[in-house]
């Protein structure tokens, strides 16, 4: 008899190896997929067009970053501690007819960052540029002067990453089906001489801002998603913009389920 159910090839990455081994998540997900009535699942290294995510937060953001150019679907199962990325907690909760329901995926937005007109970072939350002491920069929006920002530095934030040190630092949270980014003073300076807005700025996904005329007395941080990136060169200009992956998450464009994960995150807990 001809078997006329649709063919999808999936991979899984494990990022916590000891707890996959010993909570055999490995063997279950395989053989939650095997028995699936509606789809034939087979795993496909090479290019496969699911990957089922097992670890947190941070390894989520880590391989978005690396694979966002990639055509394919990540479905995150969570092992760490809020596991916002995550559309599952466990195996056993998985819902295969959501898996293949292509509405439950979105494209995310990226942020795209220049330095100094050569060195291209890509990140799924956050970019953050801080000083210990005081830090300057002339700031433009689609290279129109915009203010003079004096201050211990600023947050350009994704919808994705507004949940984080933007809401710390009492920025705004964007849900992702909302195409916008966030741009959020941190201790900004504010006297007769220095003066900037003072409030977190939300703009449109293709708005691009341009950091110049930059000065600080000794350290000055650039985290991308909270890795620190070194530079031998004196930055001149940082230009922030964004794109679009490739790559689509599942679960956080849904309406109720992002509810649920702010809920659970900030609000009700467990």
């Amino acid at each position: 008899m001809k078997n006329n159910k649709p063919i999808c090839f999936y991979d899984i990455y494990c990022f916590k190896p000891q707890e996959c081994f010993k909570r055999n998540d490995i063997s279950l997900l395989e053989d939650k997929l095997k028995r699936y009535s509606k789809t034939t699942f087979l795993r496909n290294k090479e290019n496969p067009e699911i990957i089922f995510l097992l670890g947190g937060d941070g390894s989520f953001i880590n391989f978005i970053n690396q694979q966002w150019k990639k055509n394919v679907k990540i479905v995150g199962i969570n092992y760490g501690q809020l596991g916002f990325y995550s559309s599952y907690d466990s195996i056993k909760t998985i819902n295969l007819d959501e898996i293949i329901d292509e509405n439950m995926y979105y494209n995310p937005l990226l942020l795209k960052v220049s330095i100094n007109n050569q060195n291209f970072f890509y990140c799924l939350n956050e970019l953050s540029l801080f000083s210990n002491e005081l830090v300057s920069f002339d700031i433009s929006i689609n290279d129109y002067p915009y203010e003079k920002f004096r201050g211990s530095g600023l947050l350009f934030v994704t919808p994705s990453g507004s949940t984080g040190k933007n809401k710390i630092a009492f920025g705004p949270i964007i849900f992702n089906n909302h195409e916008n980014f966030i741009m959020t003073e941190i201790f900004p300076v504010n006297h007769l001489k220095y003066s900037s807005l003072n409030a977190p700025v939300v703009f449109r996904k293709d708005y691009k801002i341009s950091l110049t005329n930059i000065k600080f007395k000794k350290s000055f941080s650039v985290a991308i998603d909270g890795n620190i990136i070194n530079f031998s060169d004196k930055i001149n200009d940082i230009k922030v913009e964004t794109i679009q992956a490739s790559s689509k998450i599942h679960g956080l464009n849904n309406f109720k389920k992002y509810i649920d994960k702010l809920n659970k995150s900030f609000i009700k807990g467990e």
